[in-house]
């Protein structure tokens, strides 16, 4: 990781280059290094807790690295009727609750111009899923211990992942780029959302991609809001796909209300622009 953050990423180039001047080096090896970042941060406190701190202190930790694949894992556990009803429930809502907070955070790495906006409709699915999670877990008594399975966290070391990441990234860019000359935001806000669908750090990266002032700052944080509802939304159907409605429906609710918190806070972003 020291090799690929501290000694490749500064030796690149930050020039850009191919069809309408869409990629720069730098930017996409950054992709690498973030990837890999957050796996690896993922990785270490998942074995510094251990599963003796439960699931979901593995919920927290994992969905550093993906939401989708932490609520996919607990819709699992839902159809093998493992662990509380409700603490599972309450991990979906903990992962989600993360998940704000890190697209919050990337987006500030990456595309600073758009976090002001976008902060405006995230906080509040943040502090719906926060609230829900610790409601959830208080229901679930002092009884939910969260044993079993491990949610898995991939090898941090494993660079193919985090590489075909910066190949989609080079096709999303791409692909923003030329939408935005036919088509304008639009167009751009429609590419960012699909992408996002199942990973919304793919369409921040992909923001982050752009020139700067490409797009003006309060429509950059609104373009990035539908990614991640369609990725809660995405979630919710996961769940209750997977696991059935009877198990499932809390977690789901959960990401609904949040869906609802973030409409809430975009109508907000919106007035105040």
């Amino acid at each position: 990781f020291a090799l690929i953050a501290l000694v490749v990423l500064p030796l690149l180039p930050d020039t850009p280059f191919g069809p309408f001047d869409a990629w720069r080096p730098r930017n996409l090896w950054l992709v690498v290094v973030l990837v890999s970042g957050f796996s690896f941060a993922g990785y270490l406190a998942a074995k510094w807790l251990g599963p003796a701190k439960g699931l979901l202190a593995m919920a927290a930790t994992g969905a550093l690295v993906s939401s989708t694949a932490v609520t996919a894992a607990v819709a699992g556990r839902h159809r093998a009727g493992e662990d509380d009803t409700d603490l599972l429930n309450a991990a979906v809502a903990l992962a989600s609750a993360v998940m704000f907070v890190r697209v919050m955070l990337l987006t500030g790495a990456l595309a600073g111009f758009a976090l002001p906006t976008l902060a405006l409709a995230a906080v509040p699915g943040m502090a719906v899923s926060l609230v829900a999670a610790l409601w959830l877990r208080r229901r679930a008594g002092s009884g939910g211990t969260g044993t079993g399975t491990e949610v898995g966290v991939s090898n941090p070391f494993a660079l193919r992942p985090a590489l075909l990441m910066m190949v989609m990234v080079m096709a999303f860019t791409l692909a923003a780029r030329w939408v935005l000359a036919r088509y304008g935001d639009r167009g751009l806000a429609a590419v960012l959302a699909i992408t996002g669908t199942l990973d919304v750090d793919s369409a921040i990266i992909t923001m982050g991609s752009l020139p700067r002032g490409t797009i003006d700052p309060r429509t950059a944080g609104l373009v990035l809001v539908p990614p991640v509802v369609l990725n809660s939304l995405f979630k919710a159907g996961v769940l209750v796909t997977a696991a059935g409605w009877r198990r499932t429906w809390p977690g789901a609710a959960v990401l609904l209300a949040s869906v609802v918190a973030t409409g809430i806070g975009t109508a907000v972003a919106i007035t105040a622009g």
